[in-house]
């Protein structure tokens, strides 16, 4: 992510060498936060003060150093995170930072005594095994390691990276079988990730199964972006101090996800606090206050995304999406091509693009997308219902009549009354009274349901119909 860059702030405490009692301490890094945000400067600044005001002080040194972890200034918080460990000797935090900060500039060898230190303070906190067995497998203590790996897992048996790193051990020394099993527990404990499921094809094109490992292979494509599920209250500790968009983006998107679009709104807008330009987070608004229902600030969010990215899918959809439900039909037939120029295999932006054309009375032109659509997903239900209602309304009624059928195959929705309905006064174009009496009561069943009662209405008139000319 690009920040903001804000004039060079150099935090710089005189403090080397610092007098008073206890042992000696190396001397107070400087902090150059150039290019950071400035809350982040102002936490970065009030933790330098703590600091200065109390030198000595192992959690003040030792808050400073983790908050720069948080911020990947590793060889600055190195400083500071080497001086709460020399002041406390017996609080196993600092050992775990200053080892965990040592291992994240490579310097495995020296972090395996601050880590083995801080494993023996606090033996039930299995992360301290599982940094400290990555350290060992770096220097080429493998059996070492992997004695820390399986004390993480007696200790928390469901912790998918130890799991994934004793695996790696074993495949390395040659257990392909054994490696193989730790792979597929992880699977089993955390969840699909790219990188187990990639490990696995290797394991078991060592083994010779290549159809395995190719089905695995595939796998690891779909879930390249999922990492490995870890639940550890030390990283914890690192991540909940990072001041960043992408936290108020995620608990945004949490919310949205669970109904609670206004808090989500929020949560979106206290992200472009932090970061203005993000594209992303403007597009989601765009969004958001369509469900909420006030087109005045999407539009505001709309303009202020492409502004920044013209060619931004998200931001085009949302807003069409909008545009189509207050029936502004050409400006949203123009908004859902814009998203097609920036993503042309998009499934729903070809079929949304469709419909508003249809909508538009432009249902000729409609079918070359709907096709695109189907070509790429062939069983999307609403691709096939307006493709299907478009031939049957050309003329083209068998053709029409398979697209409406594919549009009911898939389990049903609010919708499926809706496609059923078609469908049947297509088996009655097509003299087939006895599928279309059947499907009908397929959508009765369907609109029950959901509750829809406009439709069921409209079904049970229509099934009464077909029965009195079949009674007639």
């Amino acid at each position: 992510m690009k920040l903001k860059l804000f004039p060079a702030l150099w935090l710089t405490a005189l403090l080397a060498g610092c007098s008073g009692t206890g042992p000696a301490l190396p001397p107070i890094p400087e902090i150059n936060t150039t290019g950071m945000l400035p809350p982040v400067q102002q936490q970065i600044e009030q933790a330098v003060k703590e600091v200065q005001d109390s030198p000595r002080n192992a959690a003040a040194n030792g808050r400073l150093g983790v908050t720069l972890l948080a911020y990947e200034e590793y060889d600055t918080a190195l400083g500071y995170l080497q001086r709460a460990a020399t002041i406390d000797r017996d609080d196993y935090r600092w050992q775990f930072y200053f080892g965990y900060a040592l291992a994240k500039v490579n310097r495995h060898d020296e972090s395996l005594q601050p880590l083995r230190a801080a494993a023996d303070l606090e033996p039930e906190l299995s992360g301290i095994n599982i940094v400290l067995a990555q350290s060992l497998d770096a220097v080429g203590r493998a059996d070492q390691a992997r004695k820390q790996y399986e004390r993480a897992l007696a200790t928390d048996p469901a912790r998918g990276d130890a799991r994934y790193g004793l695996g790696k051990l074993l495949q390395a020394a040659g257990d392909t079988d054994a490696a193989i099993e730790q792979f597929e527990r992880t699977l089993a404990d955390g969840g699909d990730s790219g990188l187990v499921h990639y490990a696995l094809a290797n394991a078991y094109i060592s083994r010779g199964d290549s159809e395995k490992a190719e089905q695995h292979l595939q796998l690891q494509q779909r879930y390249k972006s999922v990492r490995i599920g870890i639940s550890d209250p030390l990283l914890r500790t690192i991540s909940s101090l990072k001041i960043s968009d992408e936290r108020y983006i995620r608990e945004g998107k949490r919310l949205f996800d669970a109904g609670k679009v206004s808090e989500a709104a929020a949560r979106f807008n206290k992200a472009l606090e932090l970061n203005p330009s993000n594209s992303t987070v403007h597009a989601n608004l765009v969004g958001i206050y369509s469900v909420l229902q006030q087109p005045g600030l999407a539009e505001k969010h709309y303009r202020a995304a492409t502004e920044i990215d013209s060619n931004l899918f998200d931001a085009h959809m949302n807003y069409a999406t909008m545009l189509f439900q207050q029936r502004r039909l050409d400006e949203a037939v123009a908004a859902y091509r814009l998203a097609i120029d920036a993503d042309p295999t998009n499934v729903e932006a070809l079929v949304r693009l469709g419909f508003a054309l249809g909508e538009q009375g432009n249902g000729g032109d409609s079918v070359p997308f709907l096709r695109r659509g189907l070509e790429l997903d062939a069983n999307h239900p609403l691709g096939n219902y307006l493709l299907g209602r478009q031939l049957v309304s050309d003329g083209q009624l068998r053709q029409g009549i398979v697209h409406l059928e594919r549009s009911v195959t898939a389990s049903h929705t609010r919708r499926s009354a809706v496609y059923l309905h078609e469908l049947a006064s297509a088996y009655q174009l097509d003299k087939q009274p006895g599928k279309a009496l059947e499907t009908l009561q397929r959508a009765r069943q369907v609109a029950a349901r959901y509750g829809s009662t406009a439709i069921k209405d409209v079904i049970e008139k229509e099934i009464e119909a077909l029965q009195a000319t079949d009674d007639g």
